[in-house]
């Protein structure tokens, strides 16, 4: 299907199954934010309905906007919207470790940035079809070679053979990472920070990693530029 062209409206679907941990509200704010300075485009939100009215939707629409708080690139909505060949746009403060943790022909091609780039990378979406149309071909030709059902069972041929490739492989006492799925880093602050104060850092469950339960410990008194914890 070809691109719409800049002058034109673009639909933008969001499909939240819970609007708070989705981001609902900012990505509402932002489209309309959009709107007022006059760019043609319209968000289609569906909640609590059937997936054949979503799939219906998602035949229709333009762009995607997964959610702004997600620990990967693609999971199920966005999945179903690159099997439609549509751009999706999901953020997460993942993002950059996955580009340690998989290698590149294992990492879905969604457009997956941090979530302060949310509002920049949407209005940029919008503003560009030709961005969009690449963004879904990417999406669309990643789930046929990676998620179909003959290339999953593969996979698992291999690790029931043994032939597992070494970047397959992730040790989680190398983990790292800090945030949490479905809310904003100030959020997750505030209740590691918490937890930790009441129940000390026994609470975290990390016994068996030390060195992720110092980082979160620090990482969770640490401040914002006004000087006061986040």
């Amino acid at each position: 299907m070809a691109a719409k062209s800049s002058g034109e409206t673009v639909r933008v679907l969001h499909s939240p199954s819970n609007p708070i941990a989705k981001g609902s509200e900012r990505i509402r704010t932002a489209v309309d934010t959009l709107r007022g300075r006059g760019v043609r485009v319209e968000l289609v939100t569906i909640e609590g309905r059937a997936n054949a009215d979503v799939l219906a939707e998602l035949s229709r629409c333009d762009l995607v906007v997964d959610q702004l708080y997600s620990d990967y690139a693609m999971p199920g909505f966005a999945t179903e919207a690159s099997w439609y060949g549509k751009p999706v746009l999901i953020c997460g403060y993942a993002q950059p470790m996955w580009k340690e943790w998989l290698p590149e022909e294992a990492t879905p091609p969604t457009v997956f940035c941090h979530p302060d780039r949310f509002e920049a990378e949407l209005e940029r979406l919008v503003r560009d079809p030709a961005a969009r149309a690449a963004a879904g071909r990417a999406g669309r030709r990643f789930a046929e070679l990676q998620w179909s059902p003959r290339a999953v069972a593969a996979r698992y041929l291999q690790i029931i053979r043994g032939d597992v490739p070494d970047s397959w492989w992730l040790d989680p006492r190398d983990n790292r990472y800090l945030h949490g799925v479905g809310m904003p880093e100030p959020a997750v602050k505030r209740i590691v920070r918490e937890l930790i104060e009441r129940h000390g850092t026994e609470a975290l469950q990390l016994e068996d990693k030390p060195a992720l339960a110092r980082a979160f410990e620090s990482w969770s008194r640490s401040e914002t530029e006004s000087g006061r914890p986040t």
